[in-house]
């Protein structure tokens, strides 16, 4: 059974698509190209989008300049970026792998305002309750400062996936 992140990347995104993949790395579904990798291998995100000469897996750690992002998700064939917050917190949650400290809500609101990024899709679906998380997802959610996380019939609701459009070039 396909997971209901991929069958809406599959119904929803343009012909001639290629996603990097963040945080999900059962892609086999996918039914365009992605870039993905796997937690136990270098992120692309924090290896396309990070300053390379930061040593070390750092939430401080900055962004490449502006150009040369676009230049590498161009160069790549990005078109968009799918983030999976919900795997993200699995692997962040007490006692799991971990996951690269480069990730995070923040950084895709850095990369709108630098005008890299589109504002993500609309994804009615891809919510989740807090409260049906666990005390050590909870403290993961906290530390991004509630993000992502909105308000849906008077509830706080996790965002579970987003896509986000690359801008093109000018």
């Amino acid at each position: 059974m396909t997971a209901p992140e991929l069958v809406h990347l599959n119904e929803t995104l343009p012909e001639g698509s290629k996603v990097l993949s963040v945080g999900d790395a059962e892609m086999f579904e996918a039914r365009c190209p992605v870039a993905d990798n796997t937690v136990f291998d270098q992120s692309l995100f924090a290896d396309w989008l990070g300053d390379p000469d930061w040593k070390g897996d750092s939430a401080d750690r900055p962004f490449r300049d502006r150009r040369s992002i676009q230049d590498k998700l161009a160069a790549e064939g990005i078109t968009h970026i799918y983030v999976n917050w919900l795997e993200i917190l699995r692997y962040r949650s007490p006692g799991n792998y971990g996951y690269t400290r480069f990730v995070s809500p923040s950084r895709f609101e850095q990369l709108r305002e630098l005008g890299i990024l589109g504002p993500p899709w609309k994804i009615p679906a891809a919510g989740l309750p807090l409260a049906e998380l666990d005390a050590g997802r909870l403290d993961v959610v906290r530390s991004w400062g509630n993000e992502p996380v909105t308000r849906l019939a008077g509830q706080e609701v996790l965002t579970t996936f987003e896509v986000f459009p690359v801008r093109p070039t000018r």
